[in-house]
């Protein structure tokens, strides 16, 4: 395989090549609902995306699966690790690209974060 390294934004990449990657992977860059929306246009289809990020609180969590439904990826797995010399608790989640969305992506550069889609959808934020 080749590796490449880039300086580019997720959606900008995405809209270079679009579906182009079987894995994703992320840690905590911004709440998770938002990195689903980063990484959904990036994978091909059944494609698998890896989470890695702080404790997740029930909120971020319902938004993220409910957006998650509406741009076609679907949990797969979750696992809570408590790191050792209290260094807190960490979640993976792992996700799989399962339809098409239902609203093209990605959204304009920054959107993401500006007009998360739990607001679109209308899910508890």
């Amino acid at each position: 395989g080749q590796v490449q390294c880039r300086a580019i934004r997720a959606e900008d990449l995405a809209r270079e090549v679009p579906e182009s990657f079987e894995i994703v992977t992320a840690r905590a860059v911004a709440p998770l609902e938002t990195i689903l929306e980063y990484a959904t246009p990036l994978l091909t289809y059944e494609g698998t995306f890896i989470c890695y990020k702080s404790q997740i609180d029930e909120t971020e969590w319902d938004n993220a699966e409910l957006v998650a439904k509406h741009i076609g990826m679907k949990n797969v797995s979750r696992e809570t690790i408590t790191l050792p010399f209290d260094f807190g608790i960490r979640e993976i989640s792992v996700w799989q690209r399962v339809e098409e969305s239902e609203i093209d992506l990605p959204r304009r550069t920054g959107m993401a974060r500006k007009k998360p889609l739990s607001k679109v959808f209308h899910v508890k934020h």
